[in-house]
């Protein structure tokens, strides 16, 4: 829902947490893990329950689903988590949006689908909030209709995507292997590459790319592309 949407992203803001939203009729609950000790995790509760009374809090997904408190989620936790809180909310019987990507490795997000492709019952998607901006909805409108003509080749060039240090900074698990799996290539451009598929209606047959590891950030992982 709108509302559990919104609550996502203000608490994400708030507390350095992985945050789960739920939703059951007009309800909303949350479920917030921290890697952090426990002093920090009643910091995050106490943070949470003053931003938003009256939501329910639960220290884990598993809690949350004991108490059948939802009948969706939407998943927006560190890339290298998305497979598997898929998979458990699959098993709850539990319909799900997680943000993107839907997996760093390719065997994981196969996993994924196929066990999707045994619950026909519940509804799954994955998360590219830029369909949902007016610019790039209409250009979708002007190539869908020919408005173009027949398109012949299309370049796509884009330079207001760059990130700062203090966005590599903003979380322990960003710009590294371990965390984030990657960089440009799992995070900004899986976006740029939805939106021109889902411009053009068509799907690439071959792919090559260069990436700079660490060339304009102190980090480990790629941020050019």
């Amino acid at each position: 829902s709108r509302s559990a949407i919104s609550s996502l992203s203000a608490a994400f803001a708030a507390v350095s947490s992985a945050v789960r939203v739920s939703t059951r009729s007009s309800r909303v609950s949350l479920a917030v893990r921290s890697a952090c000790p426990a002093v920090s995790r009643e910091r995050n509760h106490a943070a949470l329950a003053a931003a938003f009374p009256g939501v329910r809090l639960f220290d884990s997904t598993a809690a949350l689903y004991r108490a059948r408190a939802a009948d969706a989620v939407l998943i927006a936790t560190p890339h290298l988590q998305h497979p598997a809180e898929v998979l458990e909310a699959f098993e709850q019987g539990v319909h799900v949006l997680v943000e993107k990507p839907l997996a760093v490795d390719i065997d994981e997000a196969r996993a994924v689908v196929a066990a999707y492709g045994k619950r026909p019952q519940l509804k799954f998607g994955v998360m590219f909030n830029q369909r949902t901006h007016p610019l790039y909805k209409r250009m979708r409108e002007i190539l869908q209709t020919g408005m173009l003509g027949t398109l012949q080749r299309v370049t796509w060039i884009i330079t207001n995507w760059f990130r700062s240090d203090a966005y590599y900074r903003s979380s322990g698990w960003r710009a590294t292997w371990k965390g984030e799996g990657g960089g440009l290539l799992v995070n900004q451009c899986p976006h740029n590459f939805d939106l021109l598929e889902w411009m053009l209606g068509m799907s690439p047959a071959r792919v090559t790319a260069r990436v700079g590891l660490g060339k304009y950030h102190p980090i480990e992982v790629e941020d050019e592309f």
